[in-house]
């Protein structure tokens, strides 16, 4: 079974929304143009957000149930597109899942 974020099938999808991290801090007030973008990539945040509690929970169920290692999903969005770059084809949502556990592994300081 496939799960799919709204509007970013593929990491090639979601990579056109980078811009869109300008706005995440609430300073910035959204330009003409870029509210269908920016609901598209706040959609695809809170979906990430639910992954990684999911992750959270099948984790704490092994482990310490802390996948991203106290680093907060703003933290993580520029290092998922960063991961995507390299990764245009995957699924987002294997993206997704090879990201949290390459976090996990790597032993990610809070």
């Amino acid at each position: 079974m496939i799960f799919l974020p709204p509007g970013g099938a593929y990491c090639r999808d979601f990579l056109r929304l980078e811009p869109m991290q300008r706005y995440d801090s609430g300073a910035t007030p959204i330009r003409n143009g870029d509210a269908v973008d920016y609901f598209t990539y706040r959609g695809i945040e809170e979906w990430m957000r639910g992954f990684v509690t999911a992750a959270n929970i099948l984790s704490a169920k092994s482990g310490d149930g802390d996948v991203t290692k106290g680093k907060d999903l703003y933290e993580l969005m520029p290092e998922l597109f960063e991961y995507c770059r390299s990764h245009r084809n995957d699924i987002f949502s294997d993206a997704a899942t090879r990201f949290l556990t390459s976090q996990k592994s790597a032993g990610v300081p809070k």
